[in-house]
């Protein structure tokens, strides 16, 4: 009973334990497949709670077309399948050179807390710096702060202009040590205030903020560091988050990245690390457009069922969408569902389905600039049929939404299962003659029932329905991905693995013969 006992604990602690995973619409931090991976690599499986469908969805670009002259495209699409319409609008910033970037007025805040020991994280911070020193502009103004417990300024802002300067710079970022306590709250405001020492509207005026845990040091609370983010946002500083590692407080660098204007990264490995300072800095600093404000105004037979992408608010038959800042190269991705009111399918030729427009500052001329209204119109005659989605692009975001669903629903039967196994453990301590009925007719161990072997039954029940829905999603991820030629979907598959491999090691844990019953 013993060695049981201490089995039926490790599965309960190690394999299944549930793990926030925090994701907020148009933000990366909380990256849905990247983040999910590596938290999956470690047996952890994502709370419903905290699957958020449009971090799925934004994570791709869709092969949107740069734009021709303007500092965004807008790419419309519409689509039906089993009597739902479909409505996707893509949005593509342009893409500048590093070179050709305006200067820059940066501070980099780097946390030092001693997590930052863990998985060598510190030397993931130590070689994208030698990246960045080596692309840096005579023109750029750059400082550098660090904190733990408290925050102190290691470089004060100036420009590296010599090759010793480099150098300097690079050494100063190579003898940080780790050590401490979590004050973000101290570290962003020495780094605006280097950024505000040179402030100029002629300047891209960006925090970089870049942490692996939780604040949890100086006095100040998470409301404390909004409304710092915020007041700087005003006054045209802006911050960017980067979150490294599991233990990192996702939902508080999405929302200071955007409460400050910025955007936000998690990074999982070295290899990110140095491409996020070095090809992809671009999209980290530079922003195209801010203060964006979409309207997709629907036709008075077309109904809202769900939308996903950006902060939304409804007003009559118009859903109106807010995103502070669209950045350099970046893409962002609307997409929304809608219901069609008796008779909307009579013609057999189009379906007015709306419009869309956009009100936006231009960031290179400081100008109120619109685009559109586009119109929205559903083709009949290009629809497949009404179970397949035609579109390519709608197709591959309608594949995050069912993956989104499928994954709270699985998030669901975790929670199930861990309350089951929780009392498993007791009933192992706590031996009753009497057993617990779940209204199943699940067959028993040893002859006569009891409430381990019910519990224990209903466990593996529950795991083969997790196992199931997770073939479900690969299944049909890979439907769609053969459909648009293969390759999609690769870190989700690989996500759905992971997770395959962690209930099928726990089913074997509790098993070590087949359980039959009917679902």
């Amino acid at each position: 009973m013993n060695n049981l006992r201490n089995t039926v604990f490790a599965i309960f602690f190690v394999l299944l334990p549930v793990y926030a995973l925090c994701a907020g619409s148009k933000q990366e931090a909380g990256a849905s497949s990247t983040r999910g991976i590596y938290l999956s690599e470690m047996g952890y499986i994502i709370q419903p709670d905290e699957i958020h469908i449009d971090s799925y969805i934004s994570q791709v670009d869709y092969n949107y077309p740069l734009p021709d002259g303007e500092p965004f495209n807008v790419i419309t699409a519409t689509d039906f399948k089993n009597g739902t319409a479909y409505v996707q609008i893509g949005l593509k910033g342009a893409k500048t050179d590093f070179d050709s970037l305006p200067p820059l007025n940066i501070a980099f805040v780097i946390d030092k807390s001693g997590s930052m020991l863990d998985y060598d994280k510190m030397e993931w911070v130590k070689d994208s710096f030698r990246v960045f020193a080596d692309q840096v502009r005579e023109q750029d103004f750059v400082s550098l702060v660090v904190f733990d417990t408290a925050a102190r300024v290691l470089i004060p802002s100036k420009r590296i202009i010599t090759y010793q300067d480099k150098q300097e710079f690079v050494r100063t970022v190579n003898s940080i040590a780790a050590g401490g306590g979590t004050n973000v709250y101290d570290g962003m405001e020495k780094g605006y205030a280097q950024v505000a020492a040179n402030f100029s509207r002629e300047y891209i005026n960006r925090v970089i903020c870049l942490t692996d845990g939780e604040h949890n040091s100086g006095g100040k609370d998470k409301n404390d560091i909004l409304n710092l983010a915020g007041r700087y946002n005003s006054r045209d500083i802006t911050i960017s988050t980067i979150a490294l590692g599991a233990s990192a407080d996702i939902p508080l660098m999405i929302d200071i990245a955007i409460k400050g204007g910025g955007s936000s990264r998690f990074i999982s490995d070295h290899a990110s690390m140095v491409k996020t300072f070095g090809s992809e800095l671009d999209r980290l600093l530079a922003p195209v457009a801010r203060m964006l404000k979409m309207d997709l105004a629907l036709s008075g037979n077309v109904v809202l069922k769900e939308t996903w992408g950006y902060e939304y608010r409804v007003s009559g038959n118009t859903v109106h969408y807010t995103l502070d800042t669209l950045h350099n190269g970046d893409y962002e991705t609307l997409v929304a569902e809608l219901s069609l009111r008796g008779g909307a399918l009579d013609s057999r030729a189009s379906v007015n389905l709306g419009s869309f427009s956009v009100e936006y500052l231009d960031a290179s001329s400081n100008r109120t600039k619109k685009m559109g209204p586009y119109p929205l119109v559903l083709d009949l005659n290009a629809i497949q049929n009404g179970a397949v989605i035609s579109d390519p692009r709608v197709k591959e975001a309608e594949g995050y939404i069912v993956l989104g669903r499928g994954l709270k629903e699985l998030g669901y039967q975790v929670q199930r299962i861990n309350t089951l196994q929780r009392e498993y453990n007791n009933a192992l301590r706590n031996p009753s003659p009497q057993p617990q009925n779940y209204g199943d007719d699940l067959l028993t161990l040893d002859g006569a029932p009891s409430s381990t072997s019910i519990l224990r039954n209903r466990i593996i029940y529950e795991l083969d329905g997790a196992l199931y829905i997770i073939d479900s999603l690969s299944a049909y991820l890979n439907d769609i991905s053969a459909s648009l030629g293969g390759q999609h979907y690769k870190s989700e598959l690989e996500l759905l693995n992971n997770y395959q491999v962690s209930f099928s090691r726990s089913r074997g844990n509790y098993t070590a013969s087949p359980v039959q019953y009917d679902y």
